[in-house]
Parts: C-alpha cells; sequence; structure tokens
C-alpha cells in the first residue's frame, strides 16, 4: 500500500509518497512544486490544482492512497476532560461539549474530530479538531475535479505530531513540557508534548513571510528574490561586535520580524503556566522559517528557555531537519501526513470526511480491490483449467474415434462379417462363441497338464518296486488329480525305507502319515513284524 502525504501549502504544494511494509515504511518519493507569491488567488488555485493533477499522474496506482491536509490556521483546538474511555460515548457527548467551548458558532457548520492524550484522575482527557464545513468542501472540490478522491483529510497539528508522539498511555501527573514549534511561511505551530503525547496545540499568524517582506521592502528586491535570499543567507546576531554595518542592518531587519512571534510565545508560556500549571522544559525549532541562523540562541535569551532545533524526528532517525539540502524541513507536513495512513484503530487519524463528505465505500469495489490478486490468479487458473479440459476432451474423442474404427476395422476382417450385414447381435454371437473357444482351449490346456491316474500308478510302482522282498500289500489306492492317499501293510523294518521312496515321489513337504502303525498293529492283533501304514501327498510334477 502506497500514501502520499499532501501538504497544500502558501508557497508550495508539498507531498511525500511512503510505502508501507510488515512493521515499517519507506519513503518512496518526495515533490515541492512551487506557488509563486506574487500571483492572484485564481491564478494560485489554477496551479494548485496543476500540480495536483501532475501528483496524480505519477499515482495511479488503485493500492495508492491520498491523505490531504488542513492548514492549522484554519483549524480550530479545543481541550476536554470526559468521565469515560470508551470513543464512541465521547463522540455522542462531544456536541454538548462544544455548545459550550464554540457558542458563537453554529455547530452544524462545523466537522469535528477527537484525539485522546492521556487518562488522569478518572477522566479522558482529549483534543477537539473542528473545521468549518465551507473550507473543507472547497478543498474537497478541487480534489475531486482533478480525479483522486481523498483517503483522509487530516489537520497540519495531527500530522505533524506523528513524527515526535510516542503512543504508549501513561497515568502519570506531570507538570514539565516540550515545546515543539514549527515555524512556517504564514503561520507558526506550537506543539504541547507531555511525555512525548501531544496535549495541546495553538496556532499564530505569523510566519517566516513577515521577515521576507521586510527584506523585500528593506532592499527593494522582488518577493521572490527577498525568498530566496531569506533560505540562503538568513541570520540573526546575538552581539554587533566584529561583524559590519550591513550585517547588523540585516539582522535588525529580521529580529524586528521575530520580535512578534517572541512576545506571542511569551504569551503562550504564561497562559501555559498560569492556567495549566505546566513548566516549559525545552523548546524545539522545526519547519521552513527555522532554517535562520542564531534563532535558536536569540529565542533562549529572549524566552528564558533553552531552545534548539530538532535534528531527526525520533520515528524517523533518516529525516535530517537540521541540514536542509534536501528541504526535508518543508516536508515535515507533508510527511505527517502519509503516516496518518498507517494509524491503527487504537489510536486512529484525525479525519475530517465525515457527514456529507464520507467517502463512499462501494463494497464490490472494496471487495474486488481487496482481494484482487488472489480474484486474478484464481480467475488465471480457471480459465488454464477450462482450456487444458476442453483441449484434453477434444483429443480423447479424437483418440476414442481412432480407436472405434480401427477395432470395426479389425472385427470386421477377423470375424469376416460383410459391412453392410454387420449389425450388434451378430457380433455380440460372434463374441460369444469367441468366449466359449477360448474357454474349451484354456480347459484343455490344463487337462493335459494333469497327470493320468496310469501315469501315476507306474510311477508309483516304479518308486515302491525296488526292492522285492518287502512283503508289501497295497489295501487302498485313492488318485484324485495330482493327490495320492495309499493305505495297505508292510514288514516293520521297510517302513523307513517305503516312506523315503515316497517322499522321493512327492513334492517337498507334502507328505503325510494319517494312521499310526503301532496302534493299528495292537489292535488288529497282526503278528510282529507286519504293520499297517497309511500316506498322504501330492506328486510331483513330470
Amino acid at each position: 500500500m502506497i500514501y502520499v502525504g499532501v501538504d497544500i501549502g502558501s508557497c508550495a504544494v508539498k507531498a511525500v509518497a511512503i510505502k508501507k511494509t510488515n512493521k515499517t515504511f519507506t519513503v518512496l518519493q518526495t515533490h515541492i512544486l512551487p506557488i509563486k507569491e506574487d500571483k492572484r488567488e485564481e491564478q494560485k488555485k489554477l496551479l494548485i490544482v496543476s500540480h495536483l493533477k501532475s501528483l496524480a499522474n505519477l499515482y495511479r496506482s488503485p493500492e495508492t492512497k491520498y491523505i490531504f491536509c488542513l492548514s492549522q490556521n484554519i483549524v480550530s483546538t479545543e481541550t476536554l476532560s470526559f468521565p469515560f474511555k470508551e470513543r464512541y460515548k465521547i463522540r455522542k457527548s462531544l456536541p454538548y461539549q462544544l455548545e459550550e467551548k464554540l457558542s458563537l458558532f453554529d455547530n452544524k457548520n462545523l466537522i469535528s474530530d477527537i484525539k485522546t492524550t492521556h487518562f488522569i484522575e478518572g477522566k479522558q482527557q482529549v483534543l477537539v479538531f473542528s473545521a468549518f464545513k465551507d473550507n473543507i468542501s472547497d478543498l474537497i472540490k478541487d480534489i475531486n475535479s482533478i480525479g483522486i478522491t481523498p483517503y483522509i483529510l487530516t489537520c497540519e497539528a495531527s500530522a505533524v505530531a506523528n513524527l515526535f508522539e510516542i503512543t504508549e498511555d501513561t497515568q502519570n501527573k506531570r507538570e514539565n513540557y516540550d515545546l515543539y514549534l514549527k515555524i512556517g511561511h504564514t503561520h507558526t505551530m506550537a506543539l504541547v508534548f507531555i511525555q512525548g503525547r501531544l496535549r495541546n496545540v495553538y496556532s499564530f499568524g505569523w510566519g517566516a513571510a513577515a521577515c521576507i517582506r521586510k527584506i523585500a521592502i528593506k532592499y527593494e528586491v522582488p518577493f521572490q528574490k527577498a525568498m530566496q535570499q531569506f533560505c540562503e543567507k538568513a541570520f540573526v546576531l546575538t552581539q554587533t561586535k566584529g561583524y559590519t554595518g550591513s550585517q547588523i542592518a540585516f539582522s535588525k531587519i529580521l529580529q524586528q520580524a521575530f520580535d512578534n512571534l517572541i512576545d506571542k510565545l511569551r504569551l503562550l508560556l504564561l497562559q501555559l503556566e498560569g492556567e495549566k500549571n505546566y513548566r516549559c522544559k525545552k523548546v524545539f525549532l522545526f519547519g521552513g522559517g527555522s532554517q535562520v541562523r542564531n534563532l535558536q540562541t536569540l529565542l533562549s535569551t529572549q524566552l528564558n528557555v533553552p531552545v534548539s532545533r530538532v535534528e531527526h524526528p525520533p520515528h524517523f532517525p533518516q529525516w535530517n531537519l537540521r541540514n536542509n539540502n534536501e528541504q526535508q524541513n518543508n516536508l515535515v507536513t507533508a510527511l505527517g501526513a502519509a503516516m496518518e495512513g498507517l494509524k491503527k484503530t487504537k489510536d486512529p487519524a484525525i479525519n475530517f470526511l465525515k457527514e456529507e463528505f464520507a467517502v463512499k465505500i462501494n463494497p464490490f469495489s472494496f471487495f474486488a480491490h481487496r482481494w484482487k490478486h488472489p480474484l486474478v490468479l484464481g480467475i488465471s487458473a480457471f480459465i488454464i483449467l477450462l482450456c487444458y479440459s476442453v483441449l484434453h476432451n477434444h483429443q480423447s474423442e479424437k483418440l476414442s474415434d481412432k480407436t472405434h474404427r480401427l477395432f470395426k476395422t479389425k472385427s470386421i476382417q477377423i470375424a469376416k462379417i460383410n459391412p453392410k450385414e454387420l449389425d450388434i447381435q451378430r457380433v455380440q454371437k460372434f463374441l460369444l462363441s469367441r468366449k466359449k473357444i477360448t474357454k474349451q482351449a484354456e480347459l484343455a490346456k490344463q487337462i493335459s497338464l494333469m497327470p493320468s491316474a496310469l501315469d501315476t500308478m507306474k510311477r508309483l510302482s516304479v518308486a515302491i518296486n525296488k526292492k522285492q522282498s518287502w512283503k508289501l500289500e497295497i489295501q487302498e489306492l485313492n488318485i484324485i488329480d495330482d493327490k495320492i492317499e495309499i493305505k495297505g501293510e508292510i514288514v516293520a523294518s521297510y517302513l523307513n525305507l517305503l516312506e523315503k521312496n515316497l517322499t522321493e515321489l512327492a513334492k517337498t513337504g507334502s507328505l503325510k502319515k494319517l494312521e499310526d502303525s503301532s496302534t493299528n498293529n495292537l489292535n488288529n492283533n497282526k503278528e510282529p513284524n507286519i504293520v499297517s501304514f497309511k500316506y498322504s501327498f501330492i506328486q510331483k510334477q513330470g
């Protein structure tokens, strides 16, 4: 997913495109599209639309989400407390609370969103950002005119806070705070952070343009030329010793312009100390107007508070705000706006696209976009399988027809049937006759392999007639196929010899003695030297 944060400023349209990975994001590209200060409002609006069109042409992917940002000087900020933590309850109670805070305005003409700050003493503290519907409508019309549907419309304070805020919740009460001061072109924004959490936001109608105008008037140069000199050479002097008259004069011009900002900051520090019992621990400077050399020293001596410039945002250390060679100071808001798209439901983004401005999502298009790749793979696999099935079926039918023709030809040749007289009954009759002939042939083969009774008697006679004087009397001989049962009487001393001869005639392990000779001898009262025998065995083949 690609998120493009867009900051429409007074002197440039700034955009940062980031790509979300598993647990982090990477910056793909940054854009600064200038707007000339001396142009009329109608010309500026046309130029802004032109810049937005060029951005839309760069990022046309359906996976791209555009996040726009309202300037903080047209957004109202209020701090409220609620005796419950649930966001849906806070949203329901919000209109009644805002009636007292914004009594001069009709709440129906405002759209508000909340940002929870901390939970202390059983109450949930929230920041309420409110903007007029007219301002939102004008911006959305310009955006929609170029074919872009905004994903989120946030405010400048929420966007910038993404770079410095720690999202871990805390309930410890602490009075010291850090003040992050973003000095822009037309306005300055002060963000109050306590324990890494945004607590309040203040906006001043003073920006670096005030310094640039004084330079243009003093040296009688066009505004754009004065702005170029300001960006390249702006400085203030804390002491005049060792500097030329022109350097001292240039420094005084800027100091006079900064006096207005210093007065506003003094009042803010006194207000926070008096109303909230907060004490400023340190002031951090960033933004395009903070690049004036020695500005942190001037503010530190005037405010009696340590002041330093921000070097790297905690959540994005590779973004260098001190060295402004790549104008990264000017892209802070755009980067923070892009990061709004990364927020989870636990701490959602500030979004003014509500009520009549809510983005209409087509469920089918949302489903198709979410499951785009699996659907493409599934449809592709189905088409490939369908084509394969059709080809396979065609080939099978072709082979089946070929086989049928071949069998038909061979059958006619074998059966010697005239093709004109060919019918199913004649074919079936021919097949039955062939089956009968085949069975008879198999039976004849089995019979031919089976030994005859005469052959068996001959082999048995040869086996037992090796000795003529052993007084052998065969009483019973049964021959069933290759199984033989023989019963008789013999002299006891020749019984082992008879058994040995029968073993040579029998298949290995098949010779069995069926009667006990000694038992028969006692029961029949025979002479002691004559015994009865009965053997069963399967004769060898061949």
